[in-house]
This record gives structure tokens, C-alpha cells and sequence, in this order.
């Protein structure tokens, strides 16, 4: 089975293409802001990332008919059951008409990969979407019945990582239990029951702050800030997402730069291992939430491969702690296996 898989960021798309569980081809397509710019919405986007493609395909002289199957990121669609969906009119109606949860380049992903199954009569799936939503109720109810606590969080390489560490120690991905902690530019620490993300601590809510983000950061001093005129309501977002956590610190989400300079600055070595702390204590929390039942603590996302961030982790467990790596994304792959799982009948594909 030949499978292109689509992954829209806000400023490039990655393409990658699969022959069965193998990958034949990556290239991560850049988009100039210059010329993004010159669109009005994202949508817009959609015909002039997939020329981009197409042409990527031009240079290796594979034609969009040589597919059995296209898969797409899964953006931030209504609250769904994580899982493999196909591409239908009703979902691209959805994202055509605003019937979603927030503006996000991956939407893109199943646009495109749904103009490539019209123009070619072969399947698109979706894998694992953003919105992917099995949180558990009681998680959901936050202080104030205005205030709900959402079900954000990078579902696709969480998952991914929990059937690899399955597959690695033989055990069945649906009756294990794991806490999997996604370190990267923005961080989550999710506790995975049986297959499923039942709870999550994240950076953007009520997690530990991270490269980009700024994690858990108390009401109160929040809103004197903001009367004082030292934070600005239209900042707030920005804090969750782009200039927060480290970016508020230091001005960069550089990790490996910051880590440099921390062998001679020692605030900013204060604030690393202050992140890992949180992560540390964001860990410890979800063990509750499994009634201490979890095979192993997986930590995964790029900071991952940083020895000195995972010891700075490790340093607030015991030894004898339990904990399985698996540094870097794996989204691209995920895409892919999932929907191979869908073509061979491995893995019912779910209605949208």
C-alpha cells in the first residue's frame, strides 16, 4: 500500500510517503511568510499548498495516482473519539462552515488529502485528531461553572507512543495503562488508560509551563497585573501559546541554546530545571488518576533527547522508577500506520 501522508504547519507541510509500515520519502515543504501573508484566511492556503506538493511529487516523478490511500493531519474538529476517521463531505462541511473548536493549519490537512481522494477515487483518513476527546468527566469540571477544562493535547504522538512502548514490550496497547509525558515547544503530561488520553495536564491549561507556554499561573495576580497595566487582556493568549514559559524568560524557545548558557548562568539554569520540576510534579498527579496501575512513564517530543532535561526529570523519582524514552515527533508515522491499519481491516474506521 502507498500512502501520502499531509501534515500542515503554519508555515510549512510536511509530505512523507509510505510503502506499507516503510517510509519511501519525507520532505518538509517550507512556506515563506511572505507569501503566506498574502492570504486572507487559511483557507485560502489550500490551492497553493497543494501545487507545493504536487510539485515535491513532480521531483521524484510520482504522479498523486500512484496512491492507495491519503492520510491527513486531524485538526481541530467538534470533540471526537480518538481514532481513525475517513475523510467525508460532512467533515470538510464542518470545516468549510466554522463547525470547529478553533482556527488551526492542520484543518488543512484533511482539505488537502480530500481534494487528492476526489481527484484520484482513492481514500483520505484522518488519524487521532487534535480534538480527540476521551477525557474523563470528572476531569472536565473546573472551579467556576463558566470554566471547563478542555481535552487539548498532542493526541497524535501520544497515542503513537504508547502502541510503540506496547509493541516494544508485548504488551496489549488496549489493557495497559501508561503515563506519557510530551516535552517539546509546548509540553503535556497524559494519562493513558487502556488506549485512551482519560486525563491531561497541559501547559496551556493547567500543566507545566513550557518553551512556549506558560502553564498553571494563578487567577489573582493575573488580574492585578492586568488592572495594573503591566499585562494586557490581548496578551493573555499569546502566553499559551507563543510568548509564554521560556519565550517570557528569555526572549527564545531555543532550548538547546538556553541549556548552553545555563553552564555559566545560573538563573537561567534556575528556570530548566524549575520546568522540569513541574513536569516531575504534573507526573506524579496523573499516577493518582491511575490509582498507581501504569506499566511505565514514557517521555517523548523533542526536548526528549536533552540527557541533562530527563535527568533534571528523573532526579524527583525514586530509582527504581520505571521510565521508557522515545525522543522526537512521530506523527508523520502515526498518520501512515493508522491508515494502514484502516486499509487491512486492523482497526474499524470510525464515522464522523
Amino acid at each position: 500500500m502507498n500512502i501520502l501522508v499531509i501534515n500542515p504547519g503554519s508555515t510549512s507541510t510536511k509530505v512523507a510517503i509510505y510503502k506499507d509500515e516503510n517510509l519511501f520519502y519525507e520532505k518538509n515543504i517550507k512556506h515563506p511568510k511572505e507569501e503566506i501573508v498574502k492570504f486572507k484566511d487559511l483557507f485560502e492556503e489550500k490551492p497553493y499548498r497543494e501545487k507545493a506538493i504536487i510539485e515535491a511529487l513532480n521531483e521524484e516523478k510520482i504522479n498523486i495516482s500512484f496512491f492507495d490511500a491519503f492520510a491527513g493531519r486531524g485538526g481541530t474538529l467538534k470533540p471526537l473519539k480518538a481514532g481513525v476517521y475517513r475523510v467525508t463531505e460532512s467533515m470538510i462541511d464542518d470545516i468549510n462552515k466554522g463547525n470547529i473548536q478553533q482556527i488551526h493549519a492542520s484543518l488543512l490537512g484533511a482539505l488537502i488529502a480530500y481534494d487528492f481522494s476526489l481527484s484520484t477515487g482513492k481514500p483520505a483518513f484522518i488519524v487521532d485528531p487534535i480534538s480527540s476527546d476521551e477525557m474523563a468527566d470528572i476531569a472536565k469540571i473546573a472551579g467556576h461553572p463558566k470554566v471547563k477544562f478542555a481535552a487539548l493535547t498532542h493526541t497524535l504522538n501520544v497515542r503513537a507512543c504508547a502502541r510503540k512502548v506496547s509493541k516494544d514490550l508485548n504488551l496489549d496497547f488496549f489493557k495497559t495503562n501508561f503515563i506519557i509525558a510530551h516535552l517539546g515547544g509546548g509540553i503535556t503530561v497524559n494519562a493513558i488508560y487502556k488506549g485512551k488520553i482519560i486525563d491531561v495536564l497541559d501547559g496551556r491549561q493547567t500543566g507545566p509551563f513550557a518553551p512556549t507556554s506558560c502553564g498553571a499561573l494563578p487567577l489573582r495576580v493575573i488580574a492585578k497585573l492586568i488592572i495594573k497595566g503591566e499585562l494586557k487582556v490581548e496578551e493573555i493568549e499569546d502566553l499559551y501559546g507563543r510568548s509564554g514559559g521560556l519565550v517570557a524568560y528569555f526572549g527564545t524557545d531555543d532550548v538547546k541554546e538556553l541549556l548552553s548558557k545555563s553552564e555559566q548562568d545560573e538563573k537561567i539554569k534556575q528556570v530548566l530545571q524549575a520546568m522540569c520540576f513541574q513536569v516531575a510534579k504534573a507526573i506524579n498527579a496523573q499516577k493518582t488518576i491511575l490509582k498507581g496501575e501504569y506499566e511505565t512513564i514514557v517521555l517523548t517530543g523533542g526536548l526528549a533527547y536533552s540527557e541533562i532535561l530527563v535527568g533534571w526529570i528523573k532526579r524527583w523519582f525514586p530509582e527504581s522508577e520505571r521510565f521508557y524514552l522515545v525522543p522526537g515527533e512521530h506523527e508523520m508515522e502515526a498518520l501512515a500506520l493508522g491508515t494502514l491499519r484502516a486499509l487491512k481491516g486492523e482497526e474499524k474506521v470510525l464515522d464522523y
